[in-house]
């Protein structure tokens, strides 16, 4: 069902631009709907996802809340920030949830307190300055780059699905870096 919000996430407001009817009115009740699917849902979702792995309750329960914290956090920021047309400033809350639901799905097994590890990082990743890539973009890259990670998917679906999310939440510092080197290399 997360997976379903976020195929619905993406169509409501290019329906809202198709047809004309987009609002700041409805650009608060999307970032709303938002954060009851990628940060409530998505929360509760992913605590009993925890405990069923064995985590314990203490700690998937202080995970779960701070997957709700976050994307409220994100949301806000989102809804008051300038944007930028080429990064996101933090994982964006709708590829939040869908990582942690396809983990879920097609994750590698792994102990249930590294997994409250992996999502606590995931979280914090929502709320965080760097920028990322927005998803148009990335699908754009030159289809050679495909082939490595197809190969690899054919391999071990678990593994690859690791290494795509371990990269691109090291994107975001690798970007921050690298943008702040330019500056300094013109002077």
């Amino acid at each position: 069902m997360l997976l379903a919000c976020v195929i619905f996430d993406g169509a409501d407001g290019a329906l809202a631009r198709k047809f004309g009817v987009a609002s700041p009115f409805g650009a608060q009740m999307d970032s709303l709907a938002d954060l009851s699917s990628f940060g409530v849902a998505t929360g509760i979702v992913t605590f009993q996802w925890l405990v069923s792995l064995g985590a314990s309750p203490y700690a998937a329960g202080p995970t779960a809340g701070l997957i709700v914290v976050c994307a409220a956090i994100r949301l806000a920021r989102f809804n008051v920030s300038p944007k930028d047309g080429r990064f996101f400033c933090g994982v964006p809350t709708t590829m939040a949830a869908a990582v942690l639901a396809l983990n879920m799905l097609i994750g590698p097994e792994l102990p249930g307190q590294v997994q409250v590890a992996f999502v606590a990082v995931y979280a914090l990743a929502m709320v965080s300055s760097f920028p990322y890539a927005k998803l148009v973009k990335v699908l754009k890259l030159p289809l050679w780059l495909w082939v490595v990670p197809a190969i690899c998917a054919m391999i071990s679906l678990p593994a690859s699905f690791a290494a795509v999310v371990v990269g691109y939440l090291l994107s975001g510092p690798v970007l921050a870096v690298v943008h702040r080197r330019r500056p300094a290399l013109a002077a």
